[in-house]
């Protein structure tokens, strides 16, 4: 399967030519405020930032499942699906 290499500020543009700094902002800090229980093995400071990142990209760009691995260069976070 392929993999997607992207740098954060890469997928952070990406994002923000679709929906602006005010929504991802307010999107984040909802998850912020919620205190949802977001699986993590590790948790940086910057875990919800990059986990909400990484779901509206996701969504954005429909990547899905056919992906084996996102692995984002400067972020907190790794994902792989099998």
């Amino acid at each position: 399967m392929p993999r997607l290499d992207l740098k954060r500020h890469q997928v952070r543009t990406k994002v923000l030519r679709r929906i602006s700094l005010p929504i991802l902002e307010s999107m984040t800090q909802y998850v912020k405020e919620a205190a949802l229980d977001l699986w993590g093995e590790q948790k940086p400071d910057s875990f919800i930032d990059d986990a909400v990142l990484l779901a509206m990209y996701k969504d954005i760009f429909a990547v899905g499942y056919k992906i084996s691995a996102i692995g984002i260069e400067g972020m907190s976070i790794l994902l792989t699906w099998t």
